[in-house]
């Protein structure tokens, strides 16, 4: 008897049960990550934020001219441009490192669901070939998973560096060149 389908259904409670102690490491460590990923979605915010007030701010002087106040980013587009893209970038990449997060902790779930499958004596020989391609499947994605995740990571800490670097350097420019013009 040769099943063709990709997963079988739980056959009873036992199935579905996994001790904590199989599990709890890893959803304390997914809980870092996630902490990690949270702030630098806060950073890339608030960094957004900053060229915003900035820009906000520069635009209400006394002479009404908004190209003494902002010529700093009118001169030297690049930084800003630079600053707000690489926040934007730091934003999604936690963003999405939170979402693969989440997908690696069901799969750990699956994962251990399916050993558990596997070790018992209540699945026939052919339901058990079903488990451990599905056993097999749901390791490769998770691998595929932490890996993508891993390196979004890294993307995004390079990219808030560059942000925090690209913001100052824009509001270094636009105040000096904004202090030569007076």
């Amino acid at each position: 008897m040769a099943l063709s389908v990709e997963h079988i259904p739980a056959k009873s409670l036992q199935d579905l049960e996994i001790d904590e102690t199989l599990y709890k490491a890893d959803f304390e460590l997914s809980a870092r990550y996630d902490s990690m990923a949270k702030e630098l979605q806060r950073l890339a915010l608030l960094g957004i934020g900053a060229y915003g007030f900035f820009i906000a701010k520069a635009g209400m002087n006394a002479s009404g001219d908004p190209t003494k106040t902002l010529v700093g980013f009118v001169r030297h587009p690049v930084f800003p441009v630079l600053g707000l893209a690489a926040f934007a970038l730091v934003a999604g990449c936690a963003l999405f490192c939170s979402y693969l997060n989440s997908r690696c902790l069901k799969l750990q779930i699956d994962i251990l669901r399916l050993i558990t499958r596997i070790e018992s004596d209540r699945w026939v020989e052919a339901e058990q070939l079903v488990n451990i391609a599905e056993l097999a499947r749901n390791r490769g994605t998770q691998k595929r998973m932490l890996e993508l995740g891993r390196e979004l990571m890294l993307v995004a800490v390079v990219a808030l560096i560059v942000g925090a670097v690209s913001t100052v350097l824009s509001f270094v420019l636009a105040l000096f060149l904004a202090h030569q013009g007076k």
